[in-house]
């Protein structure tokens, strides 16, 4: 028990790099409970960090940062909302309102920045 009172922050911040990294990479959305769990688990390891009197808040930045680099190569996993965020940096590229139609209406057309070559993409960007 002494090398766990000794190593708290250690051993809470490990743990925690690997709660992150199972959200990051392997959460499903469907899995409330586990979601739930993990979110638990991470506040609980954040509220012993916060309670440590002898962590600095430079050492918490450092934390912060190595947690956020976990997610640096992951997708969205939680919400697809990024897919409609692509979607419509891609009508802005091609000069089209996307808050004007449905992306529905438009890949039936012709002419969709979906469906055009990467190469037309770059004219029209230039």
């Amino acid at each position: 028990m002494a090398f766990l009172k000794k190593y708290t922050t250690a051993f809470v911040v490990c743990l925690s790099i690997i709660a992150y990294f199972l959200f990051a990479y392997f959460i499903e959305r469907t899995a409330f409970y586990t979601v739930c769990f993990l979110w638990f688990s991470l506040f609980t390891g954040f509220y012993i960090l916060i309670k440590k009197k002898q962590t600095s808040f430079e050492t918490l930045a450092a934390i912060a940062i190595v947690f956020r680099l976990v997610f640096l190569f992951s997708i969205p996993n939680l919400s697809q909302d990024f897919y409609r965020f692509i979607w419509d940096g891609r009508m802005l590229l091609n000069g089209f309102n996307p808050y004007l139609s449905l992306p529905k209406l438009l890949s039936n057309k012709t002419y969709s920045p979906l469906q055009m070559p990467k190469s037309c993409m770059l004219v029209w960007v230039l």
